[in-house]
């Protein structure tokens, strides 16, 4: 069993850190808050009063799925936070209310909730991201793109709002919806048998696809989108690809190297963690290991930071510029992080001066200059616990057991790859895109 300081909640119980608990319920992890306890007697009296929180928060989904306004009207004044609550996908109110058409709700929480906006699932995706999926002619898109959404937010695979708007058969209406019905939790269905209600209507939860859903990664195999596969394996991904085969020849070869690949990106985060700068610049043998994300999101430059390793952050800012605007699965950037760190300002001011955004937004709407004046309100020590144990949650269930598939010289084998395949992408690319402007 992990210890208190493996895991969070435990930490959190432990410390009586009240506004921790209650994020972690509204974040949608109240499964894990049920069965503690605490001689804390607040702490202890919030436990008693989770499984009715738990139940606001499926109202209010539901309620924005079903446009019903007065209920969600009457569940956010009685508890503002039920505004940003997430399904166990993590996704928002809003999130619901644009992927089931529900204008009315949509204008009532960007006029009463705007930070809302920026709020994203598990995929990363914002509500600017479903409601470019919407066949409305691009009504709630507007509207949200005129309310302040973030045009430029990136989803795990690394594709804007405008991405779905351009290409709209790379996600569907029908994907985003059938994320949570293909995957119902045991709970759920053991609260409708004790009810008795087994009809369809009373299922809730509706949210974003799951990453890597075989289907999914299958068509993406078929099409020979080498582009795609490897952003798969950098936004942490790559465990779905295993097992995968293909009779093109080139996607095959990339299939081969992937538990490699996986192999080579754990080395270079754990380098980074460690702070040894010369095993980092070894192991960075292409570039796009420079925006390799953890189970986290995190990528390299955003670990570097939040342990405060200067110059593996100064190396890495300085050679790999596009990471100083790679955003986390909590949309921030390592300024962000750099914001809460006990320095002095001196990696802040350093990523200023190596260009780093400053105006870019995380998931609760703020500014990395927020964190410069509020440090406490980002949690970095918690943030780098959390961290850690899903790593190494990720570590021992995935790495460890790669080592004997990848093959020898991974660096050189990845590097001559990506010489190769990203010519023959181009070539398998050109066509799709012929195909689609026939269409």
């Amino acid at each position: 069993m992990a210890s208190a300081s493996d895991d969070p909640i435990a930490f959190w119980l432990k410390l009586g850190a009240l506004d921790k608990l209650e994020q972690a319920l509204l974040d949608g992890y109240g499964d894990q808050l049920r069965g503690r306890s605490s001689r804390i007697p607040q702490v202890a009296r919030f436990l008693k009063q989770v499984p009715a929180v738990q139940a606001q928060m499926e109202e209010m989904h539901e309620g924005a799925m079903q446009g019903r306004l007065e209920e969600v009207r009457s569940l956010a004044e009685e508890r503002r936070q039920l505004a940003y609550c997430r399904d166990q996908q993590g996704a928002s109110p809003l999130h619901k209310a644009v992927l089931f058409h529900q204008r009315p709700l949509v204008a009532y929480f960007v006029q009463h909730f705007p930070a809302v906006m920026h709020a994203r699932d598990h995929q990363g995706r914002t509500p600017l991201h479903y409601a470019a999926v919407l066949q409305d002619k691009g009504e709630i898109y507007r509207m949200l793109k005129t309310a302040g959404s973030d045009e430029n937010a990136t989803d795990v695979y690394g594709h804007t709002p405008d991405f779905y708007l351009d290409a709209p058969g790379e996600l569907t209406l029908e994907q985003l919806k059938e994320g949570n019905s293909s995957s119902r939790s045991k709970k759920a269905k053991h609260r409708r048998r004790k009810s008795g209600d087994n009809s369809t209507a009373s299922v809730r939860g509706y949210s974003a696809k799951p990453a890597g859903l075989k289907v999914q990664i299958r068509e993406i195999i078929g099409q020979g989108n080498l582009e795609a596969l490897e952003e798969l394996v950098l936004h942490g991904h790559g465990d779905r690809l295993l097992g995968e085969t293909s009779p093109n020849p080139v996607v095959q070869e990339f299939l081969d190297i992937v538990p490699g690949y996986i192999e080579q990106i754990s080395d270079v985060h754990r380098a980074v963690v460690r702070g040894r700068l010369r095993e980092v610049q070894t192991l960075m043998s292409h570039r796009s290991l420079s925006l390799a994300r953890d189970s986290m999101g995190a990528t390299p430059i955003h670990k570097a930071v939040m342990h405060g390793h200067m110059d593996v952050a100064q190396h890495l800012a300085e050679n790999f510029r596009d990471s100083l605007s790679a955003k986390d699965i909590e949309g921030r950037t390592p300024l962000h992080y750099a914001a809460a760190l006990r320095d002095g300002r001196k990696m802040y001011n350093m990523l200023i001066a190596a260009g780093s955004p400053t105006t870019i937004v995380d998931s609760k709407g703020k500014t990395a200059d927020y964190y410069l004046q509020y440090p406490e309100k980002l949690g970095l020590e918690q943030i780098i616990k959390r961290n850690q144990l899903a790593n190494a949650t990720h570590l021992g269930n995935t790495v460890s057991r790669l080592k004997a598939l990848a093959p020898p010289s991974i660096q050189k084998t990845i590097v001559n790859m990506h010489e190769r395949y990203h010519h023959s992408n181009g070539a398998l690319n050109g066509s799709h895109e012929s195909s689609r402007e026939r269409r």
